[in-house]
């Protein structure tokens, strides 16, 4: 289920009443992000709004389908920093399971979007209709040049694709 939480400030930055959740607030996982005091509030804004578990929290649009996916920038350069500017795979689905692999099948890197968002350390990091890929394998390393697999899958409708990225040291 997707959780929202809604914190209405007034102008000082003191909450107004109570927050609104989407769901009851004994039940949400948002409850660890409820401020207890004002002092915690830490923005200088009068409202926001946090979200989890759906399609529409992410930093783009989901695809329905795997048509559209592609693999940007591919080949991957020397000069282009994939530990600050990522690999992307973009238009992927609400609920996948990406793979990438070396030309010889042994797993580099994967996620899934129920449980590797973005900001949260992973190599390869999935934000809405977007993943990011950092250049690393599984052992945190920087992997080599050559050809890499990346095999996308939709858990609910079965649908796969299978792209190729360039990687050139």
């Amino acid at each position: 289920m997707a959780w929202s939480l809604l914190l209405t400030l007034d102008p000082v930055g003191a909450a107004t009443g109570e927050p609104k959740c989407s769901g009851p607030v004994s039940e949400s996982p948002l409850t660890s992000f409820m401020p207890r005091r004002p002092s915690e509030l830490s923005f200088q804004t009068h409202a926001f709004f946090i979200a989890t578990g759906s399609s529409d929290s992410g930093g783009s649009t989901t695809s329905s389908t795997l048509d559209e996916s592609y693999v940007y920038p591919n080949p991957v350069r020397p000069s282009f920093n994939m530990n600050i500017d990522k690999i992307k795979i973009s238009g992927i689905t609400d609920d996948i399971n990406i793979k990438i692999t070396d030309i010889s099948g042994n797993l580099v890197a994967e996620a899934n979007s129920n449980v590797n968002n973005r900001y949260n350390g992973f190599n390869l990091e999935i934000d809405g209709g977007v993943a990011y890929w950092n250049g690393k394998n599984l052992a945190n390393n920087s992997v080599s040049s050559g050809v890499y697999i990346v095999m996308l899958s939709d858990l609910e409708s079965y649908e796969t694709k299978i792209l190729k990225i360039m990687i050139i040291r």
